[in-house]
């Protein structure tokens, strides 16, 4: 029976015969496996500050999760020059050389294959040494949740391979200059950043290198009194980490809106005072004596515009139908593929934009998104009709009830992306290319105007549902064999605008974070 890797194995199971046990959580955990999106993450917050960071390793559970905190401080560069070559070929191997994300390369390795990752490292950024990092020294959202904070980020670029061990071992080299055919053509590459040649100049020179600054590898130092187990509200210290308490609360929803699957969302009635009828997408609009009555639209038209005053984009009626939703060459996560039928819903038929964000902001309702990275849209008078990014799973829960919806369930959307066949993109399955906004970062232009793409739109005429912007969800991060776990990070989907790796625009790919998060690839749509 294959392993949930949703559930962490604990200290002493086995994990694909590994005991965990076993296993000494490394001092400087390596990030190579990690998702880019992360080390992304890490890079723009250390250029802002000193990098907050959720960390937790027990046995083979090693996790790390960049928080939108930061503290005061700033880091100095060092050179530092070394060229290592990794090669896995066990669970064992990959958990002890790239714990962070191992769970998603497992099925990478074992029964004759392996993974191999060559790496340039150029520099070292760092803080003076300490013990302990102040808590009063944290600003921003999540800082409840740290319990270290980085105090050194080493830098390079890196690749990586696999394939037959044979294979794999007998490549001259995986990251470096000449690099990359040969080995594209024997084993399936799984990942490349930072330039080569960049990398020897910054080796030569010792100088900061832009094209080869990757986060590659990180020390931890422990938040002041978090060491031994402070955590944040409703949870406790069990030894090796924060773990939810067993508390049931009455939830009271404010008016308006009603409880459902724990969290308020927006209640809309569908009755209307004499003299006006209820129209979706719409709401309560007057009735014109004399005017025919409309006709309905088809299930792949967009609704009208909007509710009242403009709030969110039009909508588009998905009729009720089944899907298999997930996938067998997916993810751990993504599997069984499982069979769900959904009533018909509702949808925005773009993601939310910046102007349509903004206005719940100055209606007192919403927060103001995040400006911390060049990339977030707020603010930005060219920017108006880009998706709102740089907003967290509590930002966009407020904005969906504001304007009278909610988030799509984790169902919901791979229904809207997939259709009853349950195609692997939106369009069908065609290779990521000019359907989708995708694959920007190394030309620095962040996000698309939203629709701007209509070769990618979805069986039910729904755009930018790869690309441009993950999007939140209402669902938690659980297996799917276990819908109701005790798990407070949710779901996004979709890819976004820096993804270049294709297998992340898969529309039964799944991804979670923490709800208080902001990210400049993340932003969401409504549903109702």
């Amino acid at each position: 029976m294959t392993p949930d890797l949703l559930a962490p194995p604990k200290t002493g199971d086995a994990f694909e015969g590994t005991q965990c046990s076993a296993i000494r959580p490394p001092t400087e955990p390596d990030l190579m496996g990690w998702d880019p999106g992360s080390r992304l993450n890490l890079k723009s917050n250390q250029e802002r500050g000193v990098v907050a960071v959720r960390y937790k390793a027990e046995g083979c559970n090693v996790e790390l999760e960049v928080l939108s905190c930061v503290g005061q401080g700033a880091y100095t560069f060092s050179p530092y020059s070394a060229t290592e070559s990794k090669t896995a070929k066990s669970a064992r191997d990959l958990y002890a050389d790239l714990p962070i994300g191992a769970a998603r390369l497992g099925s990478k390795v074992g029964g004759g294959r392996a993974l191999r990752t060559d790496y340039m490292l150029t520099g070292v950024y760092q803080l003076e040494s300490f013990d302990a990092f102040p808590v009063s020294k944290l600003r921003g959202a999540g800082c409840a949740e740290a319990t270290h904070v980085v105090s050194k980020m080493y830098v390079g670029g890196f690749g990586m391979i696999a394939g037959v061990t044979e294979s794999v071992e007998a490549s001259a080299s995986v990251f470096g200059v000449g690099a990359g055919a040969t080995q594209v053509r024997q084993a399936e590459r799984i990942a490349a950043e930072g330039n080569p040649e960049a990398c020897e100049r910054a080796q030569k020179e010792g100088k900061p290198e832009p094209l080869c600054s990757v986060p590659l590898r990180v020390g931890l130092v422990p938040i002041e009194g978090r060491a031994s187990g402070s955590c944040p509200q409703g949870a406790d210290w069990d030894g090796t980490g924060c773990v939810k308490k067993e508390v049931r609360a009455e939830v009271v929803c404010p008016a308006g809106s009603k409880l459902e699957s724990g969290a308020c969302v927006a209640s809309v009635s569908t009755e209307c005072p004499g003299g006006m009828r209820f129209e979706a997408g719409r709401g309560c609009v007057a009735v014109q004596i004399g005017a025919p009555t409309p006709r309905p639209q088809p299930a792949t038209s967009p609704a009208p515009a909007a509710a009242a005053g403009g709030r969110g984009p039009a909508m588009v009626l998905v009729p009720a139908g089944r899907f298999a939703m997930g996938s067998n060459n997916g993810d751990a996560n993504e599997k069984p593929v499982h069979q769900v039928a959904l009533a018909s819903f509702e949808m925005d038929v773009t993601e939310v934009t910046t102007a349509q964000y903004e206005a719940c902001v100055r209606a007192g309702t919403c927060q103001a998104a995040a400006t911390y990275s060049t990339y977030c849209n707020a603010g930005k008078s060219d920017r108006q009709g880009h998706p709102i990014n740089c907003v967290s799973w509590v930002d966009a829960t407020a904005f969906c009830t504001w304007a009278g919806r909610r988030l799509p369930t984790e169902e919901e959307w791979e229904y809207a992306a997939r259709g009853t066949y349950s195609r692997t993109y939106p369009w069908g399955s065609a290779a990521p290319d000019s359907q989708l906004c995708w694959n920007r970062l190394s030309s620095g232009q962040g996000t698309c105007g939203v629709g701007s793409f209509a070769a990618g739109k979805s069986p039910f005429g729904l755009h930018d549902m790869a690309g441009n912007v993950w999007e939140w969800t209402s669902t938690a991060i659980c297996p799917y064999t276990n819908k109701n776990c005790a798990e407070a990070a949710r779901v996004y989907r979709g890819g976004s605008w820096n993804i270049g790796d294709p297998s992340y625009l898969r529309a039964s790919d799944r991804v979670g974070n923490a709800r208080a998060i902001r990210f400049d690839f993340l932003g969401f749509r409504c549903a109702r």
